[in-house]
C-alpha cells in the first residue's frame, strides 16, 4: 500500500447523490499504458504517487457506510494498492499493437490484489511491469465512483508532473460533492441483462484519415454541409453497418448511447471553473432512437443527423437537471441497442513520467452499469473531481439506418447532438421526461476515449505508446474509441467493437471496411 508521504485530513467526505448510482460501486475500470523505455519507473512512479495523495488525499482513504446506508469517503490514508512486477520480455514480444493477436494475457499486467482485498473497495490501483527492453506498462484500475475517464487521466498526469520534479500537481483539486446544485431526485430503473447464450465478438478496426475524410465527404456531397465531426461520422458508418450485419428487424426501434462530457455546460453555467481542471466524474448518457429500417437503408447524412439532433437537446436536459425536474429513464440493454464510449479525449496519451508519451494506451473489459449523472457546485479557486458524463440515445426506424443514405445517419447523430443542449437543461431543472431503455442486441452504445487525456500522462519518459484494451466477454453491444497504436497519435482512430455476434462477424466487417463502392456508406 502506497500511503501519503505527509500527514493528511483525518475526516469522512459525502460523495455527491449521483456518485452513488448503485452501479458504479461496482464498476471498475481497467486500462494498460504501454512506455516504450523508463529508468526504474516502478521506482519513481510509487514516490510520485505518495507524493500525489497528499492534495489528492480522499483517493487513499476508503468506504465508509453511515447506517442509513449511505456510502461516503473516509480519509483513513489508509493507502493505495501498487504492484512492482518484471517480465522477461520485450514489448515487441507482446505484439501489443495487434490487439486482437496479443501473444500474453492482458489480465497480468494488471493489478490483482489478495483475495482478501475486494477490489471494488479500492478507489484505484497500479501495477508497473518492468520489460527487458526498458519499456514498462502501467496497469490501472479505478472505481467509477471516485473518477470518470477524464478525471482519472488528470490524476495520472499529476502523478507524471512530480515524477519529472514538480513540487505538487499543477492542478490542485477540491472536494466540493456535498454541494451538488439543484434538486436532483435520481432513482434509475437499471436491469442489468443476463449473459448472452451466444457471446458477442471482439474486435479491433482502424481507420486511417483517409478513410475518416471519405465518410465526412460523403456527408457532405448529401447535404452540402462539412459540419460534421469524426466522431459523428464514425459512430453513423458503425451503427449503420452493425445493423445491416445482423439483419434486425427494419419495423422495430433501435437505440444509440453515448456518453457526453459535461464539462462544457458546467463551465458555461460557472459551476466549474473556465480554466478547467475538474477531474471527477462529469458524464451523461444521450440515447438515439429510430426505426432500423431509417439506419440500415436511409442515407448516410440521415443517421448523421440523428446523432447531431440528439446532441443539440443536451443543454435542455442540462437545465432540466439543475431545477431538480429531471426524470430517469430504465435502461434494457438487449443485441437492438449499441453503446459507444470515446476515449479519444481522454488524456491518456499526454501522461508523462519523464521518458515520453504512451505507446499505447489500452481498455481493459467493458463493463455493465456504465451510466451516471453527476454535477457538483465550485469555488473559483481549486479543481473538483467526480463524475461528469451524460449518455445521449439517438432512436429511429432500423430501415432509416440500413437503407438510407450515409449523409442522413450521420445527421441522425448531429440533430441528437444539436438537441443535447436542450435536452441537458431540462435534465438540471428536472422537467426532462425519458423511457425505458431496452440494452439488447438491437442497441448499439460508443464510448469515446479519444479526449480524456491519457495519451499525455507522462512520468518523464514521454507519453505512452499507445492504450489497450482487455476486453471480456461483453454483455450488451458496446464500442470503444481511442488512438491508434497501428496508425499513430493523430493518424487516426481506433474502433474497439464488441457488438456482434460470431455468425454476423463477417458481414460486419464487410459493412465497415466497404468505402468505396455506391452503398459503402
Amino acid at each position: 500500500m502506497v500511503k501519503p508521504c505527509k500527514p493528511t485530513p483525518c475526516n469522512t467526505l459525502p460523495f455527491s447523490p449521483l456518485d452513488k448510482f448503485p452501479p458504479f460501486k461496482l464498476c471498475m475500470v481497467d486500462s494498460l499504458l504501454v512506455f516504450k523505455h523508463g529508468q526504474q519507473p516502478a521506482k519513481i512512479i510509487r514516490q510520485a504517487l505518495s507524493k500525489a495523495l497528499v492534495p489528492y488525499f480522499p483517493v487513499a482513504g476508503e468506504f465508509t457506510v453511515s447506517d442509513q446506508g449511505e456510502i461516503s469517503v473516509s480519509c483513513t490514508g489508509k493507502g493505495v494498492w501498487f504492484i512492482e512486477a518484471s517480465a522477461s520480455c520485450t514489448l515487441n514480444d507482446l505484439n501489443f499493437s495487434d490487439e486482437d493477436n496479443m501473444i500474453y494475457n492482458k489480465q497480468e499486467f494488471l493489478p490483482h490484489p489478495p483475495l482478501s482485498v475486494d477490489p471494488t473497495d479500492m478507489f484505484i490501483m497500479f501495477q508497473v511491469t518492468e520489460f527487458k527492453c526498458g519499456g514498462f506498462i502501467v496497469g490501472l484500475r479505478f472505481s467509477h465512483v471516485m473518477f470518470d475517464g477524464v478525471g482519472v487521466a488528470q490524476f495520472m498526469k499529476a502523478i507524471g508532473e512530480i515524477a519529472r520534479g514538480y513540487k505538487e500537481p499543477i492542478i490542485h483539486p477540491l472536494w466540493f460533492r456535498d454541494q451538488i446544485i439543484g434538486k436532483p431526485n435520481i432513482t434509475l430503473n437499471f436491469p442489468l441483462p443476463s449473459k448472452p447464450t451466444t457471446p458477442l465478438e471482439t474486435y479491433t478496426i482502424d481507420f486511417s484519415l483517409d478513410n475518416i475524410k471519405k465518410l465526412k465527404n460523403k456527408f457532405s456531397e448529401q447535404t452540402g454541409s462539412s459540419k460534421c465531426s469524426t466522431f459523428e461520422v464514425l459512430v453513423a458508418k458503425l451503427w449503420r453497418s452493425r445493423l445491416r450485419a445482423i439483419k434486425a428487424d427494419t419495423d422495430v426501434l433501435v437505440q444509440l448511447a453515448y456518453f457526453v462530457d459535461l464539462r462544457k455546460y458546467f463551465m458555461h453555467s460557472t459551476v466549474l471553473p473556465q480554466d478547467g481542471g475538474y477531474y471527477g466524474n462529469c458524464i451523461y448518457m444521450k440515447e438515439v432512437e429510430a426505426p432500423c429500417g431509417k439506419i440500415v437503408n436511409g442515407s448516410f447524412s440521415e443517421v448523421v443527423e440523428l446523432i447531431q439532433d440528439a446532441k443539440r437537446g443536451l443543454s435542455n436536459e442540462f437545465h432540466a437537471w439543475v431545477n431538480g425536474e429531471w426524470k430517469t429513464k430504465d435502461m434494457l440493454m438487449s443485441y437492438e441497442k449499441l453503446a459507444v464510449n470515446d476515449w479519444t479525449k481522454l488524456g491518456f496519451e499526454d501522461v508523462d513520467y519523464g521518458w515520453g508519451e504512451p505507446q499505447s494506451v489500452i481498455s481493459v473489459g467493458e463493463k455493465e452499469g456504465f451510466y451516471y449523472f453527476v454535477n457538483s457546485v465550485l469555488q473559483k479557486e481549486g479543481f473538483y473531481y467526480g463524475n461528469c458524463v451524460y449518455m445521449k440515445v439517438v432512436e429511429a426506424p432500423s430501415w432509416k439506418i440500413v437503407n438510407g443514405s450515409f449523409s442522413e445517419v450521420v445527421e441522425l447523430i448531429q440533430d441528437a447532438k444539436r438537441g443535447l443542449s436542450a435536452e441537458l437543461s431540462e435534465w438540471v431543472a428536472g422537467e426532462c421526461r425519458t423511457k425505458e431503455m431496452f440494452m439488447n442486441y438491437e442497441m448499439l452504445m460508443v464510448n469515446d476515449w479519444t479526449k480524456l487525456g491519457f495519451s499525455d500522462v507522462d512520468f518523464g519518459w514521454g507519453a505512452p505508446l499507445g492504450e489497450i484494451t482487455v476486453k471480456n466477454a461483453p454483455v450488451f453491444p458496446i464500442c470503444l474509441l481511442t488512438t491508434s497504436p497501428k496508425l499513430g497519435r493523430g493518424g487516426g482512430v481506433c474502433l474497439r467493437t464488441g457488438c456482434v455476434k460470431e455468425e454476423h462477424l463477417e458481414e460486419f466487417l464487410n459493412q465497415m471496411n466497404n468505402f468505396d463502392s455506391d452503398d459503402a456508406c
